[in-house]
């Protein structure tokens, strides 16, 4: 994880918007490569919005969107059904400036605005074997003048896997949860009730007949959070935890989803 949650900046992206109408009035990107910036700005005479972004190196997941206006500037995620982890982590801050002076200095501290969910697998001597992991129901992505995260577009986040020591990790990088559980349909309530977040694992039995697990985390995830959450499997390919906070749910002879080639 050394990569992603360095605190040293790649990129950063400067927009400075008026505060009177909220429009741009200047915008810089730079490559500092380290976890501070001091540069010198020159602007005319007036009160001033800055969003500062960062990412430890280029995110292509994620792009700034309504950069011409403060109201409008966000960060988005693409919008499709699942989608490929983060690469990178992402940092904002926010400053006011009132340059109504000859000289002046401003200091803008930055965040970090994703987050590292973690599932932690010990195989447990089970015949089954761990395939993948998946993460859902996190934010789609920030606005950046109020710091609130829109729920528009809920993607399913694909997993990295790490094996070591016996274990196996499945994280992916992604926009926080929700702070608060919302009522929704589900297959399974009694483990689902209060769930706030979700993350899926799929194994296969030695016939190969697939298992989905899906746990369900009462615990939102945080935006600069990393979340480790610890199963292990059980003879039928399932999971168990003793966390009071996860509920599980099995469908065992679970069938995956095919791909299909459709001419057009």
């Amino acid at each position: 994880m050394t990569d992603i949650m360095s605190e040293r900046a790649a990129v950063m992206d400067l927009s400075f918007f008026t505060l009177e109408d909220g429009n741009l009035a200047q915008h810089q990107t730079v490559e500092p490569d380290a976890n501070s910036l001091s540069m010198t700005i020159y602007m005319n005479r007036g009160d001033y919005h800055n969003i500062a972004l960062a990412a430890t190196h280029s995110v292509s997941e994620v792009t700034i969107s309504g950069a011409s206006t403060y109201t409008g500037i966000s960060l988005r995620q693409a919008q499709a059904d699942t989608l490929d982890s983060h690469s990178a982590a992402i940092y904002m801050g926010y400053g006011r400036m009132l340059m109504d002076n000859v000289f002046g200095h401003f200091y803008v501290p930055l965040y970090m605005v994703n987050s590292v969910p973690v599932l932690v697998v010990n195989p447990n001597n089970s015949p089954a074997k761990a395939l993948v992991a998946y993460t859902r129901r996190t934010s789609s992505g920030l606005h950046c003048s109020d710091s609130t995260f829109v729920y528009d577009n809920e993607a399913v986040i694909r997993t990295h896997r790490t094996e070591g020591g016996g274990l196996l990790a499945f994280h992916s990088v992604c926009f926080p949860s929700a702070n608060t559980a919302k009522s929704r349909a589900t297959d399974d309530p009694t483990v689902a009730e209060g769930s706030i977040w979700e993350m899926d694992l799929i194994t296969q039995m030695p016939d190969g007949k697939y298992v989905k697990n899906t746990l369900y985390m009462k615990n939102p995830l945080k935006a600069g959070e990393m979340q480790v959450i610890k199963v292990k499997l059980n003879d039928e390919g399932g999971v168990v935890t003793e966390n009071p906070e996860v509920g599980v749910s099995v469908e065992l002879d679970w069938k995956p989803g095919g791909d299909f080639d459709i001419e057009i």
